[in-house]
């Protein structure tokens, strides 16, 4: 079976990350379809979250940590709706994901977690 993505977003409700993961966990395990565990991470892992990729700088790092090399692409603004951001998504191995603290009027308002199972 292929992998799968999932996707789980609850209300911001202060605090940090790994808090807000620690009160749905049951919820977002649910969500993952076979993940045993969760985490959040600063590095990828498996049943890892890590924060989800803004910049150049930091896909170009995900990249190195994940294979060992370097991306030779430049990527512009945008990266994540373009060909290159999508290839990223395609090639996360299965097990490992991310979470993105989403905002409006630059507030937090909730945080997304999803990867690949």
């Amino acid at each position: 079976m292929g992998a799968e993505w999932w996707e789980y977003v609850v209300p911001f409700e202060g605090g940090n990350v790994a808090d807000l993961l620690r009160a749905h966990k049951k919820d977002v395990l649910a969500a993952t379809g076979d993940w045993s565990d969760v985490k959040i991470a600063t590095k990828p892992g498996l049943f890892s979250l890590t924060e989800y990729p803004t910049t150049t700088d930091q896909v170009r790092i995900l990249y190195l940590e994940r294979d060992g090399k370097n991306l030779d692409v430049e990527l512009g603004p945008g990266w994540e709706l373009d060909d290159l951001g999508e290839r990223f998504l395609d090639d996360l191995p299965r097990g490992q994901g991310f979470f993105e603290i989403q905002f409006h009027n630059d507030k937090p308002t909730s945080i997304k977690f999803c990867g690949y199972s």
